[in-house]
């Protein structure tokens, strides 16, 4: 399996081109869906250099961001508002940060990275990480639209060309960066349906509130966008499992 870690060049490549209005459209969304006012204590799980962790605290939040990059979180720390910390942490281990929160993000296809007992144990340990109440927002590749992609294909990022391969291996996806450089990252992920990582979520004990595209609460899942977002509750103690809601 890969090791799904970053290289300085995907970081030029795809982050450093993303767009700020596109950023300050997600975090507006997060504020949407977790208004500051009941979920003011949030954890960005795999932060990167804190896209949206820092804008997060300075609309008021106080986040705690994790990742394993220390050289993503030095970059973090270098713009971090005083309200944003940041730690060195593994997703698959939440219940070592030994706290709760009223909201956990998970943003940017950081999910699925691993076999599916363990993604399954991700979901579980941020239900942990999470108040009664508190919401969950994750947002992973809708694999109906990955499915379509080309293998191979050419694009310049940046000012440098990057060659992709894809390849699938029953649900896992599999993408090979080349860059002009010669160098490459190799990225694997188990994908989801919108309907599967609904019912995935709902046994470890998260409601889905809601299924959408786009950062945009109007548009549902489907094949044509190639990310969703769902937010999730954790639901209360003594509550029975409800059948989750339909994307």
């Amino acid at each position: 399996m890969p090791s799904q870690e970053y290289s300085p060049e995907w970081y030029a490549a795809f982050l450093e081109t993303i767009p700020a209005g596109q950023t300050a459209s997600e975090v507006d969304f997060i504020t949407r869906q977790m208004p500051p006012t009941e979920y003011g204590r949030i954890l960005d799980i795999c932060c990167g250099q804190g896209r949206h962790a820092n804008p997060l605290a300075q609309a008021g939040y106080r986040v705690l961001g994790i990742d394993t990059n220390e050289a993503a979180l030095e970059r973090a720390r270098a713009q971090a508002p005083k309200t944003a910390a940041y730690r060195n942490g593994d997703m698959r281990r939440l219940d070592a940060l030994g706290d709760r929160f009223d909201g956990a993000i998970n943003l940017w296809a950081s999910f699925g990275y691993f076999d599916d007992a363990t993604n399954e144990e991700v979901l579980r340990q941020m239900a942990g990480v999470l108040r009664p109440g508190g919401r969950a927002l994750i947002d992973v590749y809708n694999r109906d639209h990955m499915r379509k992609l080309p293998e191979t294909e050419i694009t310049e990022r940046a000012g440098t060309r990057v060659s992709t391969k894809r390849s699938w291996s029953g649900d896992r996806f599999r993408v090979e960066l080349t860059y002009a450089t010669g160098n490459r990252d190799e990225f694997e992920w188990r994908l989801y349906t919108a309907d599967e990582l609904s019912r995935l979520c709902d046994l470890v004990g998260l409601d889905t509130v809601l299924a959408c595209a786009g950062f945009n609460e109007s548009l549902p899942p489907s094949v044509a966008h190639a990310r969703m977002q769902l937010v999730l509750e954790r639901r209360d103690a003594g509550r029975p499992t409800r059948p989750p809601s339909a994307p």
